[in-house]
Parts: C-alpha cells; sequence; structure tokens
C-alpha cells in the first residue's frame, strides 16, 4: 500500500465519524457565540476609551484573545481526533495486519487528522474578515497568532497519538488525552511561577509559547518548542507501535526513552532562548506618529517636563503611558515627577488643579518657552511643541461690554479655566472694553465675542465688519437664550437662529468635513446649544442634520460662530474633547493652517464599526450556516453507517 493510499485511508476514516463531526459542530458554534459575546462587550465599552491616551486595540485585545479561546476549544477537538488515532487501531486488531512501518503508520494518522482540525479554523478566518472590515488590524501579528495556534494544534496532535499509542481504549485515550492537555495549558496560568519568571516549568507549558507568539513576538525557542516537540512525540509514538508490532522493550528502556527525547527537546529549547533574539512585531505607538509629528520631536532641544503627579501613582502611571510615545524620540528631554503637595504654589501660578498636568518647559539659553497640558492629548502636546518652535506675536482679544462670559469667574458657568488653558497652551489674551472708535494693535488677529446678551448696535456691528476688512478674524460663542435678539449679528455671521435651542446635554460624535474636525475622534459635551441656518460652511450639526457651528472665510479674516459657549465652561471644559476642540478653533482662526492635527493615537486601531447588514452577514455564517453545515454532516453520516 503506497502512502497516498494510506492517507486516503486515514483521511476517509476521520471523515466517516459522525462523533468528529458532532464535536465540530458544538465547537464552531460555541466559538462563534463567544466571539460575538466579546465583540458586543467591547462595543459597549469603546467609547470611553476616547478619554484614554493608549487606548486598546482591537487586535490585541480581541482578536488574539479570540484565537486563545479557539485554542482552548481545540484541545477537545485534538483530544478526540488523536486519541483515536492508535487505540481505535490496537481495539480493532487492524493495525498489526495492515501496517508493517511504524513511520509511516503514525505520519500518515498526523497528516490526515489535519484534514479535520483546519475545519475549527473558518471560524477563526471569518471572525478575523470581519474585524478587519471593521477595524485597522495589525496583520503582523494576527499571522503570528494564525501560526501559534498551527503551531500548537500539531503539537497536541501528536502528544495526543503518543497517548493514544499507550492505550487500547479509543475511549480512554480520549480521555487521558485530555486531561494531559488541560493539565499542561493549566501548568503555564499558574500565577505563583510568575514570581520566579521564565523557569522549565513555564517553557514546558504551551501556553506560555502561544502567548509569546500571539503577543507579536517571533521566539524562535516557542516556534522549536512546538516543531521539535511534534517530531518528538511522532518518534515517540512510532517507537511505542514498533514495539507493540515486533515485540516489546523493558518498560525501563521505555521511560529511559522518553526522559532522553524530553530532555534533548527541552535543552533545546534553553539553547535557543538564551541565546537566539527574539523579534517583535508588536504595533508601537511610535509607528502610529505621522511624520510631521516626529520631526517636531526630533527637532526639540533641552525639553523638562514637570509632571504634577508622583511617579508610582495612578495619574503618574498614565502620563508615564502617555510619554512612553514621544520620549524616545526626543534629542534632550527630562521628566520630573513632582509631588503636588509641595508644589501648590506653581500649581496655582499656572492654574493647575488635576494631578497628571504637565508643565513643558524650555531650558536652552536664550529660549524661555512653556506650555501647560491639562489633558492627556498628543495633539495639544504636538502644537504646544510647535508653538515654542516658532513662536509668534498674534494676539487675541476678549473684548468686553456686552454683559457676556466672564473669563475671571471660577463658578461652574464661568470661564476661567478655559482663560487659563489658553494661556497656558502659549497663545497672548487680552481683554478689552467696548467703545465707539476702540483701536486695537495690529498684532490682534482675533477677536472673541463670549456670550454676549446685550444686543450689539449698529455702532458695534460696523466697527466689527471695519476689523474683517482688516484682517481680524471674529468668533462668537452664542448663549443660545440670548442669540435670538442678535439680529445685526446674525446677520454679520450669515446665521438665522432657528426657534428653538437644546435645553439640555448634547453629546457629538460625528462632525462634517471641514479643516477644524479634521482627523478629530473625540465627543463634544454641549450645553444648550443654538441650531440655525446657514450659507456658510457647516462645522457642527446634530443628527437632524441642523447646523450648531459654522465657519466662513473673507478675504484675509475668518469668522467662526458656535451655537454653545457653554462647552468651555469651567464644568465642561475637560470633558471629552471640548479643550482640544476649542484650541483647533482658536488656531484655525488665528490662521495656523500647519498645525498637527491628530486623532487619538492608536484610535482608529481600537474602534470597531460594523454595518447592521456586516452583523448580519457573519453571523449567519457563523453561527448558523457553519455549525449547520457540520450537523448535517454528522446526522447524514451517522444514517449511513447505520445502514
Amino acid at each position: 500500500m503506497n502512502r497516498m493510499t494510506w492517507l486516503k485511508k486515514e483521511r476517509l476514516f476521520l471523515w466517516r465519524s459522525p462523533a468528529i463531526w458532532l464535536v465540530l459542530a458544538l465547537l464552531t458554534f460555541s466559538s462563534a457565540w463567544l466571539f460575538w459575546l466579546m465583540v458586543d462587550r467591547y462595543v459597549q465599552l469603546q467609547t470611553s476609551f476616547a478619554d484614554l491616551a493608549q487606548p486598546p486595540a482591537v487586535t490585541s485585545h480581541l482578536l488574539v484573545p479570540f484565537f486563545k479561546t479557539v485554542a482552548q476549544l481545540a484541545l477537545m477537538l485534538m483530544a478526540v481526533i488523536s486519541g483515536m488515532s492508535v487505540a481505535q487501531e490496537r481495539s480493532q486488531g487492524t493495525w498489526i495486519h495492515v501496517f508493517q512501518q511504524a513511520n509511516r503508520l503514525v505520519l500518515n494518522k498526523w497528516l490526515a487528522s489535519w484534514s479535520v482540525s483546519l475545519v475549527l479554523l473558518l471560524v477563526l478566518v471569518l471572525a478575523w474578515w470581519c474585524l478587519d472590515s471593521a477595524s485597522q488590524i495589525h496583520q503582523p501579528v494576527v499571522a503570528l497568532s494564525l501560526l501559534a495556534l498551527l503551531l500548537l494544534m500539531g503539537w497536541l496532535q501528536a502528544l495526543g497519538m503518543y497517548i493514544s499509542s499507550l492505550s487500547e481504549q479509543s475511549g480512554m485515550a480520549i480521555l487521558l488525552s485530555l486531561v494531559v492537555f488541560t493539565l499542561l495549558w493549566m501548568l503555564g496560568e499558574n500565577q505563583a511561577l510568575a514570581a520566579y519568571g521564565v523557569n522549565w516549568l513555564s517553557l514546558m507549558s504551551p501556553l506560555k509559547h502561544f502567548d509569546w507568539l500571539s503577543s507579536g513576538q517571533l521566539s524562535w525557542a516557542s516556534v522549536l518548542y512546538f516543531v521539535l516537540g511534534t517530531w518528538v512525540f511522532l518518534k515517540l509514538a512510532a517507537g511505542q507501535v514498533s514495539d507493540l508490532a515486533h515485540g516489546g522493550r523493558a518498560v525501563w528502556q521505555k521511560v529511559a526513552r522518553l526522559l532522553l527525547y524530553i530532555l534533548i527537546w527541552q535543552m533545546a529549547i534553553f539553547a535557543t532562548a538564551r541565546w537566539v533574539p527574539t523579534k517583535a512585531y508588536q504595533l508601537s505607538y511610535q509607528d502610529l506618529l505621522p511624520e510631521s509629528a516626529q520631526q517636531v520631536l526630533g527637532q526639540q532641544q533641552a525639553i523638562e517636563v514637570d509632571v504634577f503627579a508622583t511617579e508610582d501613582s495612578l495619574a503618574g502611571e498614565k502620563v508615564a503611558a502617555f510619554l512612553q510615545a514621544v520620549v524616545p524620540l526626543m534629542p534632550s528631554v527630562t521628566v520630573n515627577y513632582l509631588d503636588p503637595a509641595t508644589q501648590l504654589e506653581v500649581m496655582a501660578q499656572h492654574g493647575i488643579s488635576r494631578q497628571g498636568s504637565m508643565l513643558v518647559k524650555q531650558t536652552a539659553e536664550g529660549q524661555q518657552g512653556m506650555f501647560v497640558l491639562k489633558a492627556l492629548s498628543y495633539e495639544q502636546w504636538f502644537n504646544g511643541l510647535k508653538k515654542l518652535q516658532a513662536p509668534k506675536d498674534d494676539w487675541l482679544v476678549l473684548l468686553d461690554g456686552f454683559s457676556g462670559g466672564d473669563l475671571h469667574d471660577e463658578s461652574a458657568t464661568g470661564h476661567l479655566q478655559w482663560y487659563q488653558s489658553i494661556k497656558n497652551a502659549g497663545y497672548q489674551v487680552a481683554m478689552m472694553s467696548w467703545q465707539a472708535g476702540l483701536n486695537v494693535p495690529s498684532n490682534v488677529k482675533l477677536i472673541l465675542l463670549l456670550a454676549p446678551q446685550d444686543e450689539l448696535d449698529e455702532t458695534a456691528i460696523h466697527w466689527l465688519q471695519q476689523q474683517i476688512a482688516a484682517g481680524v478674524s471674529i468668533w462668537w460663542l452664542a448663549e443660545p437664550e440670548f442669540a435670538g435678539s442678535q439680529n445685526q449679528l446674525s446677520l454679520l455671521f450669515d446665521v438665522m437662529p432657528l426657534g428653538s435651542f437644546y435645553a439640555g446635554p448634547l453629546v457629538l460624535k460625528d462632525f462634517p468635513v471641514h479643516d477644524i474636525n479634521k482627523d478629530f475622534d473625540r465627543p463634544l459635551d454641549l450645553y444648550q446649544a443654538m441650531t440655525f441656518e446657514t450659507a456658510s460652511d457647516v462645522v457642527w450639526q446634530d443628527e437632524q442634520g441642523q447646523a450648531l457651528a459654522a465657519a466662513q472665510v473673507l478675504g484675509d479674516a475668518r469668522l467662526l460662530v458656535t451655537g454653545d459657549s457653554d462647552f468651555v465652561n469651567n464644568q465642561r471644559l475637560l470633558s471629552g474633547g471640548n479643550l482640544e476642540m476649542s484650541l483647533r478653533q482658536l488656531d484655525w482662526l488665528l490662521g495656523m493652517d500647519d498645525r498637527i492635527d491628530l486623532p487619538t493615537i492608536g484610535m482608529a486601531q481600537s474602534q470597531i464599526h460594523l454595518t447592521p447588514n456586516q452583523v448580519l452577514l457573519y453571523s449567519a455564517l457563523m453561527l448558523l450556516l457553519l455549525p449547520g453545515l457540520m450537523l448535517v454532516l454528522a446526522i447524514w453520516i451517522w444514517y449511513k453507517n447505520r445502514n
């Protein structure tokens, strides 16, 4: 009987077993059900990822754990397939008469087992396609995870065949294989071993090597563990079959052979782990930084960062994780973690009230710039560094005198924190009271109208028109309750307020295409937002498509109206992306079109956006079609064998 005939015989033997197809039906359905539970849980949590400096990635926190789940389910399938391989031949008394070459017997049974075990991977492939169509997947890590799973399955099949060769009953061989697989897997989960680092016990567990590979680390010791381990157990199984066919060795000789093979196997793994380096394929946050941002980091000289939190505190750990992506790319930087209790005067001077805030300073001779970072925002970080590198003498002026918002009010509805945040971010701010014939310096580039309640008369409107003609930009932060009375101001900004406005909180997550919104992916927390009609470019809008903010360019001047001024008050400034959005709007109004617009680093890799049709398609394939096909095959084969 030639090799292909043997292989076909073994393959047909497995395909004609209804028990195997029934197990496959149960495992494919179970794995698909667990996958959709994991996706549902992840989607529920992903809305909170926008507030994290380094959000979890779909690849490492969803797809790779699902690979591990499939690997755990594969323990049962491998136990059934490999447990039946030799033991069933022994119980039926057929193998001695048909097969005389033990090595070919074992190898063909091992190769034939792949024709069934690979079916379990269909669910994994569908899950991979599903997430790849809904998110950005780091493919090298997925490829290593798939390699780890294939190596693990081959290793389990070889070990199970050796266990099967020791038993005359297939049921006992399946049970014993499952027990051994589970114990070896649990050995890698034993937390007591972690205190001793990487030792011989952890190196014996397939889980440890699977985790190392699936985490994006190409460890040749782990590859050798599976490849050489597969060869060892196939060789031991062939030796056991040969002993049964041609007369057995003594028990002590079998034990000595087993120990010798395992010793050589483990010594090879230890040597490889010690002398062969591991190559990492994890997705680094440095890899996600655009080239413009990396250039800004590389051009910084003598930067000192004072972190107002102790290094071992929760706030300090979050800041350390935030800085980990950028500090290695800076030529000269010093990070100081300071106890806030000893820095009260400095914190009060810069308007810092929360732990984890950072004071970034230039310490090179002749350079004294600084800015404060109150939120873990890479966009604010890079643009703050850019302002230090190329400072400008542009000023923005808050025009007072219309009973508007107060920049010195410390209450929840005041705007003191915003005023301090603007100054700490490197902007030059001044307050001027309105009067007819007011003259402003030539370096004033922006005038702010913060929630004016009194109606602006024709004189004020005419003065604003003169400033616009001179190239000065205007930002009207409207107060919805009083916006309806600002008729002339509405005409100036080309907006027509609608009769109603949002009287409570409103969260915006989706934004129209505009330079201000480029790559912006954080929610906005609004309150009492004014809706209006406009022919200008819409910057914000609600779910009904009604405009909430609009912008236009008039020569060298730029106009912006936002239907809510409360999004930058003391209560909501640090909520979601409110502060970050206000700084974007300031830069656009000041003509800083070269600013670095960044989404939250890693956010594209951490979000899942599945359409209803995608959910329906993949859930039907994974939960109904695939398990249903396995079940129908199991019933059909059972019925055919019965007749």
